[in-house]
């Protein structure tokens, strides 16, 4: 198993999006229901937990997550929340969620937008 994980950016990316997607549904009323398009700024579409239609554009707000193996003046979860509310801001009319995965403390940011 720690073999298959090599690759620590991608260990980090995908630790980081299983995280944000379980702090979603723990902490708000929405979940993951589809990973989004690259270049659409935003990793998930979420939906709401006591939907329960099969429709697939019942998209009601998005998310976007960032995973930090080790933080640093240069890189820390602050600095990654506040360019990623820039991106977001500016786009689409959903609510949208921002988390950011620290693992080296461990520790996590959610910020709603």
């Amino acid at each position: 198993m720690r073999k298959s994980y090599g690759d620590l950016l991608r260990a980090t990316d995908n630790a980081a999006c299983a995280i944000a997607l379980l702090l979603v549904r723990e902490l708000t009323p929405y979940t993951g229901i589809e990973q989004s398009a690259i270049g659409t700024t935003f990793d998930y579409y979420l939906g709401m937990q006591d939907n329960h239609s099969d429709l697939i554009f019942n998209h009601s707000a998005r998310l976007e997550i960032s995973g930090i193996l080790n933080e640093n003046p240069t890189n820390s979860v602050k600095s990654r929340v506040n360019d990623k509310i820039r991106r977001l801001s500016a786009e689409y009319d959903l609510p949208s969620f921002v988390v950011v995965v620290e693992f080296s403390k461990p520790w996590s940011a959610m910020v709603e937008l």
